[in-house]
């Protein structure tokens, strides 16, 4: 966390003359973050490529590079036009996928992220820029996004996640965006909050850590159940559950021992948990960007 305060208060201090530079590289700093992770359950980290046979380090860099040209048409879209537009924004999305796909040989390193993010980097420039307050952000989001709730009327059910839904009703990332993210606003930064005021210490790759098991624990991950099913989901939900509670009580050290124990065990089951690793990511930039917005 450190590494990245001296910028953001600098931003925040500058922000018409360096919205585009400071807060760019923050996101794409902060999604290089994810590689730090370590034990990355079934991630792919600067130590290996967990349970992904088709990707490596090198994938996610060179995917990791393509978000600056996608951050720069979010903040000139949301320069350009006062009203929130949905529409234009999803279209810079699905470029963002095309060239995602392109520098990484059709490997989906971020598909994820790139809707989460790209929503999330959005509304932090258009509120910062109009001046809209934090506590605004949900509710700004869930307006913005409204146009989602038709894509359920389109499903024909070939998709894995369009099948969880039918069988489940998880709305999965749609299902995040269209409540406005309140899991990150009302508890997963309080959750950050709380992790600091016991382990002060906690360096950016730990707290990422940490919101990853949390996330575990809070979300209907459709990405992870589509890999290991859901009764073995819910298996790894309870112990998630009991992880949190070691962090609750100030032990973040039998908390991290635990997850290293059960890192190769997890990672050859394929417990790749990529929604809970998106909402991670943009839990962390959010965080930052409150943390001196309420300071």
């Amino acid at each position: 966390m450190e590494l990245l305060k001296p910028k953001i208060k600098y931003l925040f201090n500058f922000w018409l003359n360096y919205t585009k530079k400071e807060l760019i590289e923050i996101a794409v700093k902060i999604i290089e973050l994810e590689l730090s992770c370590n034990p990355a359950l079934g991630l792919v980290s600067f130590k290996n490529s967990g349970c992904h046979l088709d990707m490596n380090i090198k994938n996610f860099l060179d995917s990791k590079n393509t978000f600056y040209i996608y951050f720069q048409e979010i903040t000139l879209l949301a320069k350009k036009e006062k009203k929130l537009n949905f529409i234009k924004l999803r279209n810079i999305g699905l470029k963002q996928e095309k060239r995602m796909f392109h520098i990484t040989k059709n490997i989906n390193t971020h598909k994820g992220l790139v809707f989460s993010f790209g929503i999330i980097f959005y509304i932090a420039i258009y509120s910062l820029i109009y001046k809209i307050s934090f506590d605004s952000w949900s509710n700004l989001i869930q307006n913005l996004v409204k146009p989602l709730e038709k894509d359920f009327l389109k499903f024909n059910y070939q998709t894995k996640g369009e099948k969880i839904f039918k069988k489940y009703h998880f709305k999965g990332a749609r299902g995040e965006a269209l409540e406005g993210y309140k899991k990150i606003f009302k508890k997963g930064i309080p959750f950050i909050e709380k992790c600091l005021k016991n382990e002060p210490y906690l360096k950016e790759n730990e707290i990422y850590l940490c919101l990853l098991i949390f996330y575990l624990k809070e979300i209907n991950d459709t990405t992870l159940i589509s890999k290991i099913g859901y009764d073995k989901f819910i298996k790894i939900k309870k112990k998630a559950n009991i992880l949190i509670n070691f962090l609750l009580k100030k032990k973040f050290d039998l908390f991290k021992q635990e997850i290293i124990n059960k890192n190769e065990s997890w990672k050859k089951k394929k417990i790749s948990p990529g929604g809970c690793a998106d909402l991670s990511v943009v839990t962390l930039f959010l965080f930052f960007l409150y943390s001196f917005n309420t300071n």
